[in-house]
């Protein structure tokens, strides 16, 4: 261990100073857009390493003997009894030593999401649901493809209790994550896994820093994580019988099973882990025919199909609704066997590299990540294989095995509802960590086997070893946390780059809800009729709302957080937009409540709010002469370089960045003359709206920031495009339009065939 150690040093030290062009010229692959960024924190990371190699070679080389008789004392009390206790005492002392065992480490982990944990993405589609739906139409509703009947019912509970204070189900969730691995280790122990192998099992899977997106936000109304442990709690409930023969574990089961059936479609996954372990613990102690003995315990199977049938019936009549969801409608084309299999591999391979590495689809950018897949998959087989003979007995044998199936079937079941083309895409969390427990829990039982299998002499270097992993894994996984704490890029899915991201993402709503509904709800006891705003343009102001996956929410999807009286407000728009539509209304200054224009007039943030840069959405038409406005603007340029008029009626402008074109009409109302018709043919044409050649501003007696709104490009075939000036709150909630700016933002030469403001087209 002393050689090891100095040699460990040694080596990091030297990995430490090579430069990070070197590591870029060896390493990078591919596009390479992670590896630019982790390869300059190479260095660094050894340094550390070379650090920690230091301390540990100092320490064996002074203390190194105290330090293995203390190891080996620990580990023997640790190995001595490879089983739960038979008295019932002794049983609940040592069933609730692991739930404080559990509990210690998990909230040492993930303290911060209980502070700081908040509502995201699917949540609040939830939130949305339970306001607007009544009883029963809530069991029914889908997301995504799901329904979630026990689920809905679970969360009208919670909300009714807790309301939407974040802390609560924070609680709630990261609670779930104690109770899981307390059923692994509950499991484990009834499995006949050493103390040791259990305690391995649950530092491997706490430690796995991916959990972030579960615990600390995003799917904390979900419950995903109580899934697994029902499957647990089924796979001990079997062995518990087994030893005790009591019926309370045919109910336990039953209970179980219904939960994980009801409480979410993609459940019956545990069901069938159910039919696995019973029959795997039965064929494991089946003296004579297994048949024969699978025929005796029909009450067991009574016991997991009564509710399996109930909720086959249950969602046989949910997707069979007039109005209902349609099975698998989010699933995507499949990709045939072939396809199936790679996916298949690829998100059993990522879940075996996510032990040592946080986030294994980087791999791809090192061109590291095909040897990754095999050489985990042939690592992994060979744990197993070594360790299978090696087990004490034929029981747990039999229960790796079951473990192994269930891990295939979870895995199948993935990407049968979500299907992936190729390889190196990022999993998400949500679905990779029922492959990551079910790998924990082999490697826990794989740990035993091999401990079985060395020698005595040898059993402190095994340890020691196995310890040395799991310093990789934790190291591995805290400096991807620590990365995605500062905000680095990729990282965002970890324990720290989550936090981080809940943390801005609650000081964003505070500033809307200071901003827009505190007031409001001070304002007024009545309906209250305000604008929404676009997803988009609120992303650019906060961008911490733009949540997972690119999706962009608008303001009328977060009001069950923003408002304690949601039910209060209706939102409006000029336009549809997406879930949850609001009433579209081509006069907003008309239609909104008084105290919401209070609150504009009032309020310069608020004022501010529904003034944000857009992108205006353009319809581009053949030229049709009796759609162009007649009435001919008072149009006039400003600060151009050079301007001239043709006889045509063209512009000809030359711009040095600065010039604009001012429009004014007289007694112009918003609702009146709206559609903005023009032709205008930049310099440097572009279809990027965030370097648009055209940015458009109107002043009103409401909104005078003159906020600059981007443009889209021209059309090359010369089509009139026709721009629907209400798509901007700022200006349908304005009544009068004093004018209206077109900025030239590029120097060059303008050309202008057309521009008018007009009334919108009778529908």
């Amino acid at each position: 261990m002393r050689w090891c150690s100095v040699f460990a040093l040694l080596l990091f030290a030297l990995l430490a100073i090579l430069p990070a062009s070197l590591y870029e010229s060896v390493l990078k692959r591919q596009s390479g857009g992670s590896a630019e960024l982790i390869i300059p924190l190479l260095p660094r990371f050894f340094t550390g390493l070379s650090l920690l190699a230091a301390f540990v070679a100092i320490a064996s080389w002074f203390v190194g003997d105290k330090l293995d008789r203390a190891l080996w004392r620990l580990v023997t009390q640790l190995t001595r009894s490879s089983r739960m206790p038979d008295d019932r005492r002794s049983y609940v002392h040592e069933a609730v030593g692991w739930g404080l065992v559990c509990s210690v480490m998990v909230l040492a982990f993930d303290w911060p999401a209980i502070v700081w944990g908040y509502f995201e993405s699917d949540d609040f589609n939830l939130l949305i649901d339970n306001r607007t739906l009544g009883f029963p139409e809530v069991i029914y509703a889908t997301m995504n493809d799901h329904v979630y009947p026990l689920g809905r019912i679970l969360i009208r509970g919670f909300h009714w209790t807790f309301g939407t204070h974040a802390v609560a189900y924070n609680l709630l969730a990261v609670g779930t994550l104690i109770s899981l691995v307390w059923s692994g280790c509950l499991y484990l122990r009834q499995a006949g896994i050493s103390r040791l192998g259990t305690l391995i099992f649950a530092c491997f899977l706490v430690g796995w820093t991916l959990w972030g997106e579960l615990t600390s936000g995003e799917y904390i109304l979900l419950m995903h994580e109580s899934l697994m442990t029902a499957a647990l709690l089924v796979g001990w409930a079997t062995l518990r019988f087994r030893a005790t023969h009591a019926w309370r574990y045919y109910v336990l089961t039953s209970l179980l099973v219904g939960y994980a059936c009801f409480i979410n479609i993609s459940g019956f996954w545990v069901a069938c882990a159910a039919v696995v372990f019973l029959t795997c613990d039965i064929v494991a102690n089946s003296a004579s025919n297994p048949l024969r003995q699978l025929g005796q315990h029909w009450r067991h199977y009574l016991a997991i199909g009564v509710p399996m049938v109930m909720a086959i019936a249950f969602y046989y009549h949910a997707y069979h609704h007039p109005d209902g969801p349609r099975f698998l409608s989010a699933a995507g084309p499949q990709r045939g066997l072939m396809g199936l299999t790679l996916q298949w591999f690829y998100t059993v391979t990522t879940s075996l590299i996510s032990v040592p590495l946080a986030i294994p689809h980087h791999l791809v950018d090192f061109g590291l990540l095909e040897f990754a897949m095999i050489a985990s998959a042939v690592v992994f087989a060979a744990m197993v294989l070594m360790a299978l003979p090696s087990l004490p007995c034929r029981s747990v044998r039999f229960q790796l095995v079951a473990v192994l199936m269930i891990m295939s079937g979870v895995v199948l079941m993935v990407c049968l509802g979500r299907p992936v083309p190729g390889i190196g895409h990022v999993i998400p969390p949500k679905y990779l960590f029922m492959p990551y427990t079910w790998t924990c829990i082999a490697i826990a039982i794989a740990f035993d086997g091999g401990w079985q299998r060395v020698p005595n002499q040898w059993r402190l270097l095994y340890v020691k070893l196995g310890l040395l992993c799991l310093l990789f894994a934790w190291t591995s996984h805290g400096v991807a946390s620590g990365l995605g704490s500062r905000g680095m890029p990729f990282f965002e899915t970890t324990r720290g780059g989550e936090i981080r991201e809940h943390q801005l993402e609650f000081a964003a709503m505070q500033e809307l809800r200071q901003t827009i509904f505190t007031p409001l709800d001070k304002s007024s006891e009545s309906m209250l009729r305000i604008v929404d705003i676009q997803g988009d343009t609120l992303a650019r102001e906060f961008p911490a709302l733009r949540f997972p996956w690119g999706y962009e929410p608008q303001l009328s999807y977060m009001v069950d957080v923003l408002s304690d009286q949601p039910t209060r407000y209706q939102f409006l728009y000029s336009t549809d937009l997406t879930f949850p539509s609001p009433t579209v209304s081509r006069s907003l200054y008309k239609s909104v409540s008084p105290e919401f224009i209070d609150l504009i007039q009032t309020s310069e943030e608020a004022n501010r709010l529904y003034s944000l840069p857009a992108r205006l959405i353009a319809e581009a038409r053949p030229t049709n002469s009796a759609e162009i406005e007649s009435e001919t603007p008072l149009l006039s340029i400003v600060d151009a370089v050079e301007s001239e008029q043709q006889a045509t009626g063209k512009w000809i402008v030359q711009s040095d960045g600065r010039a604009k074109i001012v429009l004014r009409y007289p007694e112009w109302k918003s609702d009146e003359r709206s559609q903005l018709q023009m032709t205008i043919h930049p310099p440097q044409p572009t279809q990027d709206a965030e370097t648009a050649a055209l940015m458009l501003s109107f002043r009103s007696p409401l909104f005078t920031g003159e906020t600059k709104h981007f443009l889209p490009a021209a059309d090359d075939s010369g089509a009139v495009q026709t721009i629907d000036l209400l798509q901007l709150p700022s200006f349908s909630l304005s009544e009068k339009i004093e004018f209206l700016s077109i900025d030239l933002q590029r120097s060059g030469v303008y050309r202008i065939e057309h521009l008018s403001v007009s009334a919108a087209p009778s529908p």
